[in-house]
């Protein structure tokens, strides 16, 4: 009989996984409505922080920090305002299929860094996955016509570096402290970093239709939603759990994609996303053996 706590928390996950691809396809859907990145990265944060807030306060938990520990987090923040809006950007140039098929290589380039700075080790399935996920990365990219730009290409991958090193670096922190607290100063952080350029540069365009405005606002919702469902797959299952169920967001990105907004990728490319996605799950499922063996 299936454990009634691994089957919630899985359903959190997969909640959560969907959360962050309806938020994806709502941006496109913006985007097309007139909104940019700029916009689209400053409307999600709200959410985030509202949710992050009430859930703190009905825990009872504060979202104080000491010193050192906020300053870290608010450094972190720049990191997650760099990669929001990077990945953002991407979604302006390519499918977001692509672009999430490329950010997800994230968990090999954590894993390779570690490895070569001794922070992990380099295990066998990494150098798998790693080989694995460039193959897949490589049918990604070897495509015709105009569906895939460099540009857009060149964003993804640094949302992708930027996450990587924002998760090596908040190891200590987010050991330390409330992952929740943790989390929610570097939305503050980011959030406050963004509304300063927005003031500064006033180049922030909102939807020009009623339709716009739905799909603009839904964003800070389904961002919200995304973020408690993932904390309470946490708490019931683990991070190390959670996180492997995360993984079908690029296959969800992918369909939504397809069915909403008509973005349409190639059979090499699927081919090429089922490569990336399956080294992604290998690794993950590696590091969850490794993680139950010492315990």
């Amino acid at each position: 009989m299936l454990d009634r706590r691994l089957l919630a928390g899985a359903g959190f996950a997969l909640l959560s996984a969907a959360g962050f691809s309806a938020l994806t396809v709502f941006a496109v859907l913006s985007y097309r409505d007139g909104v940019n990145s700029l916009g689209a990265v400053i409307v999600r944060f709200p959410g985030a922080i509202i949710v992050l807030s009430a859930i703190l306060f009905f825990s009872s938990v504060s979202m104080r920090l000491v010193r050192r520990d906020l300053l870290t987090c608010w450094g972190l923040g720049v990191l997650v305002g760099a990669q929001s809006y990077t990945l953002y950007k991407s979604f302006e140039a390519i499918p977001v299929g692509l672009t999430m098929i490329i950010f997800y290589v994230y968990p090999i380039i954590v894993g390779v860094v570690a490895g070569v700075t001794g922070l992990d080790r380099m295990s066998r399935a990494l150098a798998v996955a790693l080989v694995t996920a460039f193959a897949g990365l490589v049918l990604v990219f070897n495509v015709s016509g105009t569906d895939l730009s460099g540009a857009g290409a060149l964003y993804a991958f640094l949302s992708a570096i930027f996450w990587s090193v924002m998760t090596l670096l908040s190891v200590r922190v987010m050991r330390d402290c409330d992952p929740r607290a943790v989390s929610l100063n570097m939305q503050v952080s980011a959030a406050t970093i963004f509304i300063v350029i927005w003031l500064v540069s006033g180049r922030v365009t909102l939807p020009s239709s009623m339709f716009g405005w739905a799909s603009f606002l839904a964003m800070p919702i389904c961002y919200a939603i995304a973020m408690t469902a993932f904390f309470g797959s946490v708490s019931l299952i683990g991070s190390v759990r959670t996180s492997l169920f995360m993984n079908i967001e690029p296959i969800a990105t992918i369909t939504l994609g397809f069915l909403v907004l008509g973005q349409v990728l190639t059979p090499l490319q699927l081919v090429g996303a089922a490569m990336v996605i399956s080294a992604i799950f290998a690794l993950k499922w590696d590091a969850d053996r490794r993680v139950s063996k010492a315990a």
